[in-house]
């Protein structure tokens, strides 16, 4: 419950005081002023805050893309710091489909307003998808759960699942283990050339090894930072290391401009092995390492130290990864007056620094690091901030200093403890009340009552004592508790990275213990005897609309149980033997039923449509439901022949 107050003013000068400034972490004040070299911009907090976010200042629509400022070093008399800032621009060659595997954080840290960020970020992603993209979906925690086997073409059909997906996503998977995660999406549709994209807030535990692993993969990785405090060292790294990019969206900010720069990235044409042209006669004597590609539109900042001011240009050359050409892609001239102030030096110092202990182009032993950061008055791991306070001999202490540990706030809504509309200096009569036993019980203090199945919560009955519940709140299915599936048992139940649910013989063996009026009728009874999600998106968003007809939901729910409840398909898979056999013979025999007018015809079962389902359900196993089930396009494309049960082949 630490609390740190905090405060700030930022002064933008030149090109900086005539830009747009706003904020989407802080209420900001701003005022306009003269200055010596001209106007000035002060901005500063509306009102006093605390160290529970970053302080996030927005500024666009400026008047020029490339800048280079210039600066007295502050240590070295004759030296003086550079900052070139690029903006990139490169032209496409037509539009370009992609390939990109989308993994989403959903650890306890996202809880609350990131996993809500997350939501309205991927929905965008999912909207920008078009056609000729193929994508797959997968979240992880301390474990990852993959929403398809493989790559998914982009179509109504998958978008519309997508979106479902990611409006169901929960930060309820554990701690952040992201390099097992990575390998795993990494090894879907591995022969596919794909790219990443990574929505995360940043808690990476063993960053280092994730870094490697992704690295050695092959796969570029972009990567989204949600939330008010992401981790924003690890993901730049991350996405740098693999040739990819970065960009942060946060709690208040639109999430669409920064999914739009993302897919921009994605699509555009990559340059890499990136170099620099100086004017002649300019030798630096040190120059930042610049990014092992860029993307139109990027901004690319390079520091340097120079013994004498660049007259002339300063180029930016990069190369196509198609042709290996290079090609200018930037330039920048100084224009103005050096300044006098020692900061940007320091911070051209930090940079040479970090890239220095990174094992950059100028790698420089420990020792000589530490007397730079020394040299250059900067906090570091390897310098001592130390603050001396002298007293009267009178007034000398005579015991040893007492050793106190200053806490640091834990970040606005991070694990979804508060909100960052919220500041713990707000009242409590200013701050909503978190409640979190709110779903379905009316004792809120009753921990108890959250063992109970959520079908027999209820505002009215909270009790997990079943005898205590109303027949009528409980679907008829679920009063015969001898009838319900062993989840331990893995022949019936299964629980995998693609797929949590009944297995194809226990859907089976579900139908063959209960009578046939009980059996479901509906998606949502299909959910709550316990066929996985996966599975009944099949059914209502590929079967329901097979080959261009749309299904009623009964008549679909129907031949689904027609087909598992057949004798012959439960003996096949408790056997593990073919179906396709079983399956012609079910649909020959049901054709028949309906020419011959027998009685136990079911007359409300769709043939097309359980020929149809055959196709798709062919290939599956006692224990797995077959790949065409999951891939939600391979059914619709499956044309079937109304005359011959051999279609089916």
């Amino acid at each position: 419950m630490a609390d740190h107050p905090f405060d700030l003013e930022v002064r933008l000068h030149g090109d900086l005081a005539r830009a747009r400034v706003a904020s989407p972490s802080h209420p900001i004040g701003v005022a306009h002023g003269p200055s010596e070299s001209g106007g000035v911009l002060t901005v500063s907090l509306a009102r006093q805050a605390s160290l529970d976010r970053d302080l996030v200042l927005v500024i666009d629509q400026l008047t020029h893309e490339s800048i280079l400022v210039a600066a007295r070093d502050g240590v070295e008399p004759d030296g003086i710091a550079v900052l070139a800032s690029f903006c990139p621009r490169i032209r496409a060659q037509g539009a370009a489909s992609m390939a990109v595997k989308v993994l989403v954080d959903c650890s306890g840290s996202m809880a609350g307003d990131s996993i809500d960020a997350a939501r309205r970020a991927l929905q965008a992603i999912v909207q920008q998808l078009g056609e000729g993209d193929r994508f797959s979906l997968s979240r992880f925690g301390s474990t990852v759960e993959h929403r398809s086997r493989g790559l998914w073409k982009a179509t109504e059909t998958t978008k519309l699942a997508a979106q479902r997906w990611v409006g169901s996503l929960k930060a309820d998977l554990g701690g952040t283990e992201m390099k097992g995660a990575l390998s795993s999406t990494f090894a879907l549709a591995h022969t596919v050339g794909s790219d990443v994209l990574v929505v995360t807030d940043g808690e990476i535990s063993a960053i280092d090894d994730t870094i490697e692993s992704a690295r050695a993969s092959g796969h570029r990785l972009f990567v989204v930072g949600i939330g008010c405090s992401p981790a924003e060292t690890h993901l730049r790294r991350l996405a740098e290391a693999t040739g990819g990019a970065c960009d942060f969206v946060a709690p208040g900010e639109a999430v669409e401009p920064a999914v739009l720069r993302m897919f921009a990235r994605l699509r555009s044409p990559r340059l890499s092995d990136l170099s620099l042209a100086w004017p002649t006669g300019v030798t630096p004597q040190w120059v930042s390492p610049l990014l092992p590609s860029v993307f139109d539109g990027d901004t690319v900042n390079i520091f340097a130290l120079l013994r004498e001011l660049p007259a002339g240009e300063v180029q930016l050359l990069g190369k196509r990864s198609e042709d290996g050409t290079a090609q200018e892609i930037g330039s920048v001239a100084f224009v103005g007056e050096l300044e006098a102030a020692d900061t940007l030096s320091r911070v051209a110092a930090s940079v040479w620094f970090h890239s220095a202990r990174k094992g950059g182009l100028d790698a420089v032993t420990p020792k000589v690091a530490t007397q730079l950061a020394v040299a250059y008055q900067l906090v570091t791991d390897e310098t001592n901030f130390l603050l001396t306070h002298e007293r009267q001999n009178a007034a000398k202490a005579t015991d040893m200093p007492e050793l106190r540990k200053v806490d640091q706030m834990v970040p606005a809504g991070w694990g979804g403890m508060g909100s960052v509309m919220f500041s713990r200096r707000s009242t409590l009569a200013e701050a909503p009340a978190v409640d979190y036993l709110k779903s379905g019980t009316t004792n809120y203090g009753d921990f108890d009552a959250l063992s109970a199945p959520a079908v027999y919560r209820t505002a009215r009955h909270a009790s997990p004592d079943l005898s205590m519940q109303d027949d009528a709140f409980i679907p008829a299915f679920l009063r015969r508790r001898d009838r319900i599936i062993d989840h331990q048992d893995s022949r019936y139940w299964s629980e995998s990275e693609h797929y949590a649910g009944l297995t194809p013989l226990g859907v089976s063996e579900w139908l063959r213990m209960t009578p046939a009026p009980d059996w479901p009728k509906t998606y949502a009874d299909l959910r709550l005897i316990g066929l996985g999600t996966w599975l009944v998106d099949w059914l209502e968003l590929s079967m329901a609309n097979h080959a261009g007809v749309v299904h009623p939901e009964s008549g679909v729910v129907e031949a689904f149980v027609y087909l598992m409840a057949r004798k012959e398909t439960h003996d096949s898979l408790a056997n593990s033997e073919g179906l396709l056999g079983v399956f012609r013979s079910t649909i020959q025999r049901l054709r028949e039923m309906f020419a011959g007018g027998t009685v136990d015809a079911p007359n409300s079962v769709d043939v097309l449509l359980v020929e149809a389902m055959a196709a798709v359900l062919n290939g599956m196993t006692a224990s797995m439901w077959p790949d065409g089930v999951f891939a939600l396009g391979g059914a619709a494309e499956v044309v079937c022949d109304a005359r011959e049960p051999a279609a089916l082949a």
